[in-house]
């Protein structure tokens, strides 16, 4: 973006707004060490690596963390396309559970002349990229929403006399709840399975960046609208998950915990577009919210 506060590395953004989620933390910090709740203990956690699917994952196995077990853990996220400053709410699955599959297919290569002489997994490819199409259910009003969304595909080298004897692809797989997407995952990787056979191919499937669904805690989801009502703010009630992965989820599977949506805006680019910028007046309302559900709760 063309932008005063561009990186110092260039080309090289985080398109999604955590720096501005981290600010707010940053901020309810300075009203918090003026005006802290009583008999109240906040743990404001600063978490790296949210979109690998890492950090969480990282903070849960620390000896530190493990020595707090908190009560209640609290996140939000910016979602632009909702009206700048509304509070979007959703008891139970707010986000859905998510893992990526790594395909690896093995054939043997061959001159390009006779490439009956050799297996190319070419087709193969092709059979599994149509059977995830097959498979998914890409309407988020379903109860039954599965996704499987093709990554990257690498086939053989770039030696024109050579035909490929090798192929990786990339799938990232995503469904409402964690059952489901065992389901969504047995089904693709059977398939995947008999197709690699039907060609003559070795197949070996890894599995990376597993986001856990964000299961909002009802009461806590209450309070929060609360605040939401105290602060005068717009409260959007969700039917349905996002369907993008989040890796607080993992805390919500092991904590009563929520994660709430922040509107960015309904003119403001989508997350990860390269044209995204963190509208920065979400900041105040981000603490005022955060610090007026804290102090509802210690009032309990």
């Amino acid at each position: 973006n063309n932008v005063n506060y561009t990186s110092q590395n260039e080309g090289i953004a985080h398109m999604c707004g955590h720096d501005g989620h981290m600010a707010i933390v940053a901020g309810l910090g300075c009203v918090l060490s003026r005006s802290k709740p009583k008999n109240t203990n906040v743990i404001l956690l600063f978490q790296p690596a949210e979109e690998n699917g890492e950090g969480a994952k990282a903070i849960l196995e620390d000896e530190h963390w493990k020595k707090i077990q908190p009560d209640y853990i609290l996140a939000l996220h910016n979602v632009p396309s909702y009206p700048m400053h509304s509070v979007v709410l959703k008891t139970n699955e707010f986000t859905p559970s998510v893992k990526s599959l790594i395909i690896a297919l093995e054939g043997k290569t061959s001159h390009a002349a006779h490439p009956e002489k050799g297996i190319n997994p070419g087709l193969a490819i092709a059979e599994i990229i149509n059977t995830a199409q097959q498979l998914e259910n890409n309407n988020q009003e379903s109860d039954d929403f599965k996704l499987i969304t093709l990554i990257q595909v690498e086939l053989g080298e770039e030696a024109y006399g050579i035909s490929a004897g090798n192929a990786i692809i990339k799938f990232t797989l995503r469904a409402w709840s964690q059952e489901q997407l065992i389901l969504l995952e047995n089904q693709f990787v059977s398939q995947v399975h008999k197709i690699a056979q039907k060609h003559i191919l070795q197949t070996s499937i890894g599995e990376t960046q597993l986001f856990a669904a964000n299961k909002n805690n009802p009461t806590l989801i209450q309070e929060i609208e609360k605040a939401t009502q105290k602060l005068q703010l717009n409260c959007i009630k969700k039917e349905k998950p996002f369907s993008w992965g989040e890796d607080f989820g993992i805390f919500t599977q092991n904590y009563t915990g929520a994660l709430f949506g922040l509107g960015a805006g309904e003119h403001t680019p989508a997350l990860h577009n390269p044209d995204y910028d963190f509208p920065d007046e979400l900041i105040e309302t981000g603490i005022k919210l955060f610090y007026q559900t804290i102090y509802q709760i210690s009032q309990q």
